[in-house]
């Protein structure tokens, strides 16, 4: 049986920019210093046994809110701190029904609060010059391995390098027009995984209605290859066939994703038996603040 919480990990977080006009327009994205950016992350991870369409193993829906504040170095270089703000989490399975909730962790089970309040307490910083390209990562652990069963998750520093390049990856070098595609490809370390290859293509769409002026839509297809994989009772995992497709919303005015939502569909192959694993998700920018300071 594959632990529901190892598939919180097989997240995409696919994002990327798009355009206006028939001009081509650079896609970058860009924070503003003195600005907090609030993103929710909802995923509903669900597992079928193919002979018979019924669900299997589990279904895990989590909810992530995550904080980004950035700050202006006097070097020029813009620093983006980011952190986990809150997590909730419900995962059922034929036997059982689990809650997590970082607002009150002590109600779930202490497997729940080692996996997901380690992944809580976990931030880094982002580090980008003034062509908003980063340049480095600072103030990540290589050591803090996240609790996820009788395996280990994401470091801070693995989970700093799959969140740049997850919502970077997909963004051209170069300014594109509408109804052009690129392609972009990269290898990450993602715990308990391994390495993954994740690769595909983006188009940005003419502009349309009902889209609000300002606001570009990109369309995405990607695929993701899996290493062999291990379980806990020492039975190998095979993944397969993994694909993904999404839409995209950019504000070109803030220079930010407004929203994503992705479909990722894989096999899983596990002691003779073939399960379909459907994961949807939907990312969404739900405030841009000033940041807070503090006052004498």
């Amino acid at each position: 049986m594959i632990p529901a919480r190892k598939l919180l990990f097989f997240s995409l977080f696919i994002f990327a920019s798009a355009a206006s006009a028939d001009e081509k327009t650079s896609l970058t994205q860009r924070y503003q210093p003195g600005k907090t950016y609030q993103l929710a992350v909802e995923s509903t991870i669900e597992t079928r046994h193919l002979a018979t369409d019924e669900v299997a193993h589990s279904t895990a829906k989590i909810k992530q809110t995550y904080e980004m504040q950035a700050s202006k170095e006097a070097t020029g270089q813009t620093l983006v701190k980011v952190h986990i703000a809150s997590i909730e989490a419900t995962i059922t399975s034929p036997e059982q029904l689990l809650k997590y909730d970082s607002a009150n962790p002590a109600l779930s089970p202490p497997a729940l609060q080692q996996t997901f309040g380690a992944m809580k307490d976990k931030s880094f910083t982002l580090v980008y010059d003034s062509s908003h390209r980063l340049v480095e990562t600072r103030d990540a652990a290589n050591d803090d391995t996240t609790p996820l069963g009788t395996q280990t998750g994401m470091t801070s520093k693995q989970l700093a390098e799959a969140f740049h390049r997850l919502r970077d990856l997909p963004l051209p070098v170069q300014p594109m027009a509408p109804g052009k595609s690129w392609t972009w490809e990269n290898q990450l370390e993602l715990p308990p995984i391994g390495k993954i290859l994740i690769k595909g293509i983006s188009t940005l769409e003419p502009p349309a209605s009902p889209t609000p002026q300002g606001i570009a839509s990109i369309k995405i297809t990607g695929q993701i290859e899996f290493p062999p994989l291990i379980a806990a009772d020492s039975t190998p995992i095979t993944l397969n066939n993994a694909s993904s497709t999404g839409t995209l919303l950019f504000d070109q005015e803030l220079g930010q994703v407004k929203k994503l939502e992705t479909v990722t569909s894989l096999t899983v192959q596990q002691q003779g038996q073939t399960f379909h694993l459907r994961q949807t998700e939907k990312t969404e920018l739900i405030s841009v603040t000033d940041t807070a300071t503090d006052t004498p």
